[in-house]
């Protein structure tokens, strides 16, 4: 740091990184030190102490960023004896992250504010069997959507994440996907001129595990493997709170063999369920169908479902088995369609487990829905944007 003394820009960037990041960990946490009726507000007097610098440098950074937006000079509240001082707050608003999720059968936009509040949401079905350009004109059309509903001039972009099926190398490209025409896309440059902030390109099921780490069933567990089978199927998983890739992106990709033995695991369902309809692909392209209502099924008990629906989650967690235990994890997730069957699932997977890991892991349910794939490309996008506002280093 004493190589920095002499630098009075750096220093100063630093200070208002600083002062950002004890008014947004305020915010978060919905008050500041002491006794306010404006939770997450904070005085000077309460930010240099937070800080542990001057008084006249606090003053000159907060001075600044109301300046630039970043932070809410608030009114006093209630009846105060003498001046009141003044109070300030980090600005959610002050921009704003947009999460997509490139499913094989939909394209789901969110955009949120910056403490990870949704202020818009578009979801579209595309098919199974669109190619490149007509997926990505569906994708480009739902973040126009969702881009105008959020009102982009009074909240700038400042940071997405796109999370799409397929092995996504350390720059973004897609490098393998079963999508048509979907290997070697690069969605940061295909999508920078509608979105014009810089763009993250994330695994689907990475993303997943993120938005559950975030806000979903592994809460604050840094080292999580998530489990999804629905209208898609695979596996992700965070070491340290953070989401490893490999030197071709494929680190946590199913084996060829766990591959195969997942797939066939959920053909085994497809037994249970009206004959596909063609027009919707076929089975050799992966799951074509939600196998939604037969875990809706098994947790109302029906014994055929809850018979079929265990019966897959014993094969399935078998053939993901080796990446759980190499893992190591605190909490296994449970989501996607998979999810709605709850315990029912949970206990195979709980058992199976129990006798193959040295320390057996906790197994939950997710809550998140099909939200979690957009959710977590959200979360993955405000790690960006906090990093370069917070000067963190915690970005993906």
């Amino acid at each position: 740091m004493a190589g920095l003394n002499g630098d009075p820009s750096v220093l100063r960037r630093l200070n208002s990184a600083a002062v950002l990041r004890v008014l947004h960990g305020a915010l978060l946490s919905g008050a500041a030190s002491g006794t306010t009726s404006q939770p997450g507000s904070m005085t000077l007097t309460e930010i240099t102490k937070a800080m542990s610098v001057s008084r006249p440098t606090v003053e000159d950074v907060v001075e600044s960023l109301l300046e630039q937006g970043l932070l809410n000079d608030l009114e006093p509240t209630g009846r105060v004896a003498g001046r009141p001082a003044r109070r300030f707050g980090f600005r959610a608003d002050a921009g704003h992250v947009v999460g997509i999720d490139v499913a094989p059968d939909w394209v789901h936009v969110l955009t949120a504010d910056l403490v990870g509040t949704i202020v818009a949401s578009h979801h579209a079905p595309v098919s199974r069997r669109a190619d490149r350009p007509e997926r990505l004109e569906a994708v480009r059309r739902a973040v126009a959507r969702v881009l105008d509903d959020a009102a982009p001039g009074r909240r700038p972009v400042l940071g997405a994440a796109v999370a799409t099926t397929g092995i996504v190398d350390a720059v973004g490209r897609v490098v393998l996907s079963n999508l048509p025409g979907w290997t070697g896309v690069d969605l940061s440059s295909e999508l920078g001129d509608i979105i014009g902030a810089p763009i993250v390109v994330e695994n689907d099921m990475r993303a997943g595990a993120a938005a559950e780490r975030w806000i979903g069933a592994a809460m604050a567990a840094d080292n999580v493997v998530y489990l999804h089978a629905g209208l898609r199927m695979g596996t992700g998983f965070l070491i340290d709170g953070r989401i490893p890739k490999g030197h071709h992106g494929g680190a946590g990709e199913l084996t060829r063999a766990g591959g195969k033995r997942a797939l066939k695991a959920y053909r085994r369902l497809l037994d249970h369920l009206p004959p596909a309809d063609p027009a919707n692909g076929s089975e050799e392209d992966g799951p074509p169908r939600d196998v939604r209502p037969l875990f809706e099924a098994a947790a109302r008990h029906e014994p055929a479902a809850e018979s079929a629906a265990k019966d897959f989650a014993r094969r399935f967690v078998k053939a993901v088995e080796g990446l759980i235990v190499s893992i190591d994890p605190e909490v296994v997730v449970v989501g996607g369609s998979l999810a709605l069957a709850g315990d029912i699932v949970a206990e195979p997977i709980r058992n199976h487990l129990a006798k193959a890991c040295v320390f057996p892991p906790r197994i939950e349910v997710s809550r998140l829905g099909d939200d979690s794939v957009a959710q977590g490309a959200i979360r993955i996008a405000l790690d960006q944007v906090e990093a370069q506002l917070f000067l963190t280093g915690n970005g993906h």
